[in-house]
């Protein structure tokens, strides 16, 4: 199977950023539910889980999809075989 170079279009654009912006309201919702946690440490374990990994992997996840995956490479490592041909939102 040949590998086909893939262009951003208008369409897949707006999908990445209703992705992200979906992605932004969780990450709120996780905040606004982190403020009730009693003890800082479930603060900061709640604010890793919840809100900073998942906006990171997205983001990360978007990159790999449309990123020059030749030359990036060595950024992500084994993950890029994971997803290789795949959009963001396909397993």
């Amino acid at each position: 199977m040949s590998r086909q170079s893939r262009t951003l279009s208008e369409e897949d654009v707006d999908e990445i950023l209703s992705d992200l912006v979906s992605r932004i309201k969780d990450a709120l919702f996780s905040i606004e539910k982190l403020q009730k946690e009693h003890t800082l440490s479930q603060k900061i374990v709640d604010l890793e889980l919840g809100v900073l990994s998942p906006l990171y992997h997205s983001l990360q996840r978007h990159l790999i999809d449309w990123g020059c995956r030749s030359r990036h490479q060595h950024s992500f490592g084994d993950s890029l075989k994971l997803y290789e041909g795949k959009k963001f939102y396909e397993p």
